[in-house]
């Protein structure tokens, strides 16, 4: 990796590396921190998320959410209404639905916790990430959640 970021003998490296190089390793990295309080008709019960666990059902989420993405920090709180079903043992899927704004909201598959995730933010805005994402959940009908992520993050 080395020799890539810093060819040997002065070389020059192309173009299309030093725009992959700076999109992979600043650009796109993404790390955030957010906990809330979930309301609603599920069961959730998830000691480490997207490594073991499971969570089924129709709840009203509210967060405070802390993340780094694009050189910028942001702070922002959520209120939510979703469907979701998460379900991993090492290996996860999570599905999410947005049922506020009535659309899709995202898919990921995991592997001990390091996932790729999918997701929709608008009609004309969508992500990709790729990076660890864990935390812990529990409720049963009323449950609280954190979630920590540190990966790499692709708007489109």
């Amino acid at each position: 990796m080395h020799q890539v970021i810093d060819p040997p003998g002065g070389q020059k490296q192309p173009p299309h590396m030093k725009k992959l190089i700076k999109s992979w390793f600043s650009e796109n990295q993404y790390f955030s921190a957010e906990a809330g309080l979930r309301t609603g008709t599920y069961v959730d019960f998830t000691p480490f998320k997207k490594v073991l666990g499971l969570r089924v059902g129709e709840y009203r989420e509210s967060s405070y959410k802390s993340d780094y993405y694009g050189n910028k920090t942001n702070t922002s709180i959520n209120d939510n209404h979703y469907f979701e079903f998460a379900a991993s043992f090492g290996i996860g899927v999570d599905y999410k639905y947005d049922i506020g704004q009535n659309r899709f909201e995202s898919a990921s598959v995991s592997l001990f916790g390091f996932s790729a995730e999918y997701s929709v933010q608008s009609s004309y805005h969508s992500q990709f990430y790729i990076g660890l994402d864990t935390g812990y959940s529990i409720g049963l009908g009323i449950g609280g959640f954190v979630n920590v992520k540190g990966g790499w993050r692709f708007d489109f």
